[in-house]
Protein backbone atom coordinates (compact mmCIF):
# COMPACT_ATOMS: atom_id res chain seq x y z
CA UNK A 1 0.00 0.00 0.00
CA UNK A 2 2.79 2.18 0.88
CA UNK A 3 4.44 1.75 -2.25
CA UNK A 4 1.56 2.12 -4.40
CA UNK A 5 0.79 5.64 -2.76
CA UNK A 6 4.53 6.64 -2.61
CA UNK A 7 5.23 5.74 -6.66
CA UNK A 8 1.67 7.78 -7.36
CA UNK A 9 3.15 10.63 -5.46
CA UNK A 10 6.17 10.67 -7.15
CA UNK A 11 5.11 10.32 -10.54
CA UNK A 12 1.91 13.34 -10.57
CA UNK A 13 -0.29 10.69 -11.95
CA UNK A 14 -3.87 9.57 -9.94
CA UNK A 15 -3.71 5.78 -9.07
CA UNK A 16 -6.84 4.86 -11.66
CA UNK A 17 -4.89 6.32 -14.24
CA UNK A 18 -1.70 4.79 -14.29
CA UNK A 19 -2.14 2.44 -17.23
CA UNK A 20 -4.48 4.78 -19.09
CA UNK A 21 -1.52 5.09 -21.94
CA UNK A 22 1.71 4.00 -22.18
CA UNK A 23 3.34 7.21 -21.28
CA UNK A 24 1.20 7.11 -18.09
CA UNK A 25 2.59 3.70 -16.92
CA UNK A 26 6.20 4.21 -17.81
CA UNK A 27 5.97 7.72 -15.56
CA UNK A 28 4.19 6.34 -12.78
CA UNK A 29 5.45 2.96 -12.88
CA UNK A 30 8.84 1.88 -14.85
CA UNK A 31 10.52 4.92 -14.18
CA UNK A 32 10.69 4.93 -10.28
CA UNK A 33 11.04 1.22 -10.01
CA UNK A 34 14.01 1.06 -12.69
CA UNK A 35 15.06 4.10 -10.05
CA UNK A 36 14.89 1.59 -7.16
CA UNK A 37 16.36 -1.07 -8.98
CA UNK A 38 19.46 1.01 -9.59
CA UNK A 39 19.87 2.78 -6.11
CA UNK A 40 19.26 -1.03 -4.48
CA UNK A 41 22.49 -2.20 -6.82
CA UNK A 42 24.26 1.04 -5.99
CA UNK A 43 23.62 0.07 -2.45
CA UNK A 44 24.55 -3.44 -2.47
CA UNK A 45 27.76 -2.71 -4.05
CA UNK A 46 28.77 0.30 -1.32
CA UNK A 47 27.47 -1.46 1.61
CA UNK A 48 29.98 -4.45 0.70
CA UNK A 49 27.79 -6.63 1.76
CA UNK A 50 29.32 -9.81 0.32
CA UNK A 51 30.84 -10.61 3.52
CA UNK A 52 27.90 -11.61 5.03
CA UNK A 53 27.80 -14.92 2.64
CA UNK A 54 30.93 -15.79 3.32
CA UNK A 55 32.62 -17.66 6.05
CA UNK A 56 36.25 -16.85 6.46
CA UNK A 57 36.71 -17.93 9.94
CA UNK A 58 35.64 -21.14 9.95
CA UNK A 59 33.27 -21.37 12.95
CA UNK A 60 33.74 -24.36 15.47
CA UNK A 61 29.94 -26.37 15.96
CA UNK A 62 29.31 -28.20 19.09
CA UNK A 63 29.24 -31.99 19.64
CA UNK A 64 25.14 -31.83 20.06
CA UNK A 65 24.53 -30.30 16.85
CA UNK A 66 26.16 -32.50 14.89
CA UNK A 67 24.10 -35.22 16.52
CA UNK A 68 20.72 -34.83 14.16
CA UNK A 69 23.13 -35.26 11.14
CA UNK A 70 24.86 -38.14 12.21
CA UNK A 71 21.90 -40.17 12.99
CA UNK A 72 20.20 -39.24 9.96
CA UNK A 73 23.51 -40.67 7.50
CA UNK A 74 23.24 -44.02 9.95
CA UNK A 75 19.41 -44.30 9.60
CA UNK A 76 20.05 -43.74 5.73
CA UNK A 77 22.28 -46.67 5.45
CA UNK A 78 20.45 -48.46 7.56
CA UNK A 79 17.46 -48.44 4.93
CA UNK A 80 15.40 -46.63 8.02
CA UNK A 81 15.29 -43.14 7.41
CA UNK A 82 11.42 -42.54 7.41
Amino acid sequence: MFARTAIAASSGIPYTDWFASAGNTWHAAGLPLAAGAVYLIAFVLWARWDGLFRDRPRLSMPAFLWLPSLTEKVEMRAGTLR
